[in-house]
C-alpha cells in the first residue's frame, strides 16, 4: 500500500494504531507520519524500517521520531516483538 493510499483509509475509517513504514511508494514514511500529525494529532504511530540505500534503519527511524512517530522498531523483528509493541502501544 502506498502512503497516499494509506491516508485516504484514515480518512475514511476510525483507527487506534497505525504502522507505516519509513519507505512506501508515492511518499515517504515522513511524509505520512506528518500528514496523520495534522488529521490526528493524538493517533498512536508506529514506525518501522529496514533502511534502505545509504540510510540505515536507525536514520531513518529517528527521522520518523522526529515527525511524530510514538514508537519505532526495526526490520528484521519477529512477530512476537510486534505484537508486544503493539500491545505497548494501546495499553
Amino acid at each position: 500500500m502506498s502512503g497516499v493510499e494509506g491516508l485516504e483509509l484514515l480518512r475514511q475509517h476510525s483507527i487506534d494504531l497505525l504502522i507505516t513504514d519509513m519507505l512506501l511508494p508515492g511518499m515517504d514514511g515522513v511524509e505520512v507520519i506528518q500528514e496523520v500529525r495534522r488529521l490526528q494529532p493524538a493517533l498512536k504511530i508506529l514506525a518501522v524500517s529496514g533502511g534502505g540505500i545509504g540510510a540505515t534503519p536507525e536514520f531513518l527511524l529517528n527521522r520518523a521520531r522526529q515527525a511524530g512517530a510514538v514508537s519505532t522498531l526495526a526490520k528484521p523483528f519477529t512477530r512476537e516483538q510486534l505484537l508486544a509493541m503493539v500491545q505497548q502501544m494501546i495499553d
